[in-house]
């Protein structure tokens, strides 16, 4: 089965509609008194974006903004930083990996420079540096960075904060890799006793947490309980991302693994992978 780290984008903050940020991106492209304006219309569209699996996309767009960022807010700024940390994940969901790295390294340096290692900015990079280290079957250095971004953001915001749930789903995804089975169950289940599916903002962290707890009972033996955690998950990701989203064809194709391993399946399994 496959589990899944999730990026860390945006903390949970709801990005303006795309029409809107085009319409500004529009009216301040001619005047060099709003560059920042466009800058940052631009990468909140890139962001937007990402979040809908339009990594290509907006993997472009970040391209072209970084250059403009750097001569305008200058190039260890924040503004860079953000640039950085969105276009690394993009680079990561192409497969661009090494691409991914150089990235989140720079915004990382630019994140603790500005405001020291402590900082919600830092635990956000490290939270996609974990992804990162999945995604490359690297998973004991991906531990390490799921780790350090659920103490820093738990420091910063308080254990019971749903962003500091949301990392605990990565680092979950991570300590289940790595054979640790009972830490990664004891990390998912207090990230569902914080996360409320009713809440919009909570429903797509919640079907990551669910995808990875069906993982946890795959690894048990239990695959009628992991197609269940399954569809619940297709549930919210339908609300959430909809059915042509990457992480929902992920979702879908753990559930058909399920089935077919609790024999009520005929269509062909994908191979299992962590």
């Amino acid at each position: 089965m496959t589990t899944f780290t999730g990026p860390f984008p945006t903390g949970g903050a709801i990005l303006p509609a795309e029409s809107m940020l085009r319409a500004i991106i529009r009216l301040a492209a001619n005047s060099p008194a709003h560059a920042v304006q466009r800058l940052r219309a631009q990468t909140t569209l890139a962001s937007r974006w990402c979040g809908e699996g339009r990594y290509r996309e907006a993997g472009l767009l970040l391209r072209l903004t970084l250059p403009g960022a750097e001569r305008a807010c200058g190039p260890h700024s924040a503004a860079v930083g953000r640039i950085c940390n969105e276009w690394g994940m993009c680079a990561r969901y192409l497969g661009q990996f090494d691409l991914a790295r150089q990235l989140y390294s720079r915004a990382l340096t630019i994140f603790e420079r500005l405001a020291g290692p402590q900082h919600e900015a830092v635990a956000t990079v490290c939270h996609n540096l974990g992804g990162l280290a999945h995604a490359q079957a690297d998973y004991v250095e991906g531990e390490m960075w799921g780790r350090r971004a659920c103490e820093i953001r738990s420091a910063v915001l308080g254990a019971g904060h749903p962003d500091v749930a949301g990392d605990r789903v990565a680092w979950a995804a991570l300590l289940l890799a790595c054979g640790r089975t009972e830490d990664a169950e004891r990390q998912l289940l207090r990230a569902l006793a914080v996360l409320d599916p009713a809440e919009g903002a909570d429903r797509r962290e919640v079907a990551v947490a669910l995808n990875n707890l069906a993982a946890v009972d795959v690894r048990r033996g239990d695959h009628d309980a992991a197609a269940a955690r399954y569809r619940e998950a297709l549930g919210l990701l339908d609300v959430t991302v909809g059915p042509g989203h990457p992480e929902r064809v992920l979702v879908e194709s753990n559930l058909h693994s399920a089935l077919r391993a609790a024999g009520r399946s005929t269509r062909p399994a994908a191979p299992p992978s962590y």
